[in-house]
């Protein structure tokens, strides 16, 4: 039978043991969170992979870009009519609240769109100090672009630094592509200074367009590949896209990203805004990226990147009971019954 200093001794060994365990375990914890649970990011764009540049016939600020597959994307660093803007960055971020941890470099080179001069690198950086000293930066992949007849920005998002649980909404850092300074919205108040507010006409045209260019998101119909746009998957190693990707770049610029082995050999409406597009001529797999300052219907989308008097075909389309504003599997014959049956259709 154990005595009670054995007893004792015991007990404290076993307190020593989980005082072990416990002091591993946070450790362990700690190695997690600064090493196990980050993240490095370095922006692979290059202005050398935009290969070809186009300003419209009819309005200027109609513009179609062309990258090659090295390209993360076009689409979020045109400003048509303008400029490209090509991100410089490498950091470290938290993955769990994408807070940048530490940034080795944060800039942003701003070319003529068709010289291809380099205007002015702003050191994104350098701005947050001076905009927001207390605000720590988030991540800086794929910054947003604001593009409006007073000035053009860009924008990134931070929140407060003594936010610990990220309850606060988060805020942005706007910087002015053409003066390079930076500003944040006070909260409370309009999330775009005056001169960035949408009109509302716009927007209201902006949401209804938007409503059916979902219709072609991961292409859910399976109207695209009816019509030969098929699903890819880039070979820099991005997402799949859909043969026909549309974005609303602003509340009246469409930006619609596809692969130029879709463009058609004739279509009036595409090569009389954009002639010189119809006579260039790539090599390997190119996407292609064209921006209007238009409301298009989703099949006016589509009819852009078909052959003239080619009909769209609604051969094997079924809207999924997942996807249906009755829960019902609907075979559909047209962009009718896409919007009488899929739910959100306008």
């Amino acid at each position: 039978m154990l005595n009670r200093k054995s007893k004792a001794g015991i007990i404290l060994a076993g307190i020593a043991v989980l005082a072990v365990l416990g002091a591993a375990g946070y450790k362990g914890y700690l190695y997690y969170r600064e090493v196990k649970n980050t993240g490095t990011y370095v922006s692979k764009e290059k202005y050398e992979y935009f290969t070809y540049v186009e300003t419209g016939n009819t309005n200027e600020e109609n513009t179609v870009v062309i990258t090659s597959d090295s390209a993360y994307t076009g689409i979020n660093c045109v400003v048509p009519g303008k400029y490209i803007c090509i991100p410089d960055v490498e950091y470290q971020y938290d993955k769990t609240n994408e807070d940048i941890l530490e940034i080795k470099k944060a800039l942003y080179r701003v070319y003529d769109l068709e010289t291809g001069e380099l205007l002015r690198t702003i050191d994104i950086e350098k701005v947050k100090e001076e905009t927001a000293p207390n605000m720590r930066m988030q991540t800086l992949i794929s910054p947003g672009i604001v593009v409006t007849g007073e000035a053009n920005y860009i924008y990134f998002k931070l929140r407060d630094s003594a936010d610990k649980q990220n309850r606060i909404k988060k805020r942005s850092l706007y910087i002015n592509v053409e003066t390079g300074k930076g500003f944040i919205p006070d909260p409370g108040n309009p999330p775009l200074p005056e001169e960035l507010e949408y009109g509302d006409e716009n927007y209201e045209k902006m949401m209804d367009s938007h409503g059916q260019h979902y219709w072609l998101r991961d292409d859910r119909t399976g109207v695209l590949a009816a019509n030969g746009f098929e699903t890819f998957e880039p070979a820099s190693g991005r997402r799949e896209w859909e043969g026909l990707f549309v974005m609303h770049v602003t509340d009246r610029i469409l930006g619609i990203t596809t692969m130029r082995k879709y463009l058609p050999e004739e279509n009036e409406k595409l090569y009389s805004e954009f002639p010189g597009l119809k006579e260039y001529k790539g090599e390997g797999d190119e996407y292609v990226t064209v921006y209007l300052e238009a409301y298009l219907t989703t099949e006016e989308i589509m009819e852009l990147f078909m052959e003239d008097g080619e009909e769209i075909s609604f051969e094997g389309c079924v809207i999924q009971p997942e996807d249906s504003i009755d829960w019902r599997l609907h075979e559909v014959h047209s962009f009718e019954e896409i919007e009488q049956w899929y739910d959100g259709g306008v």
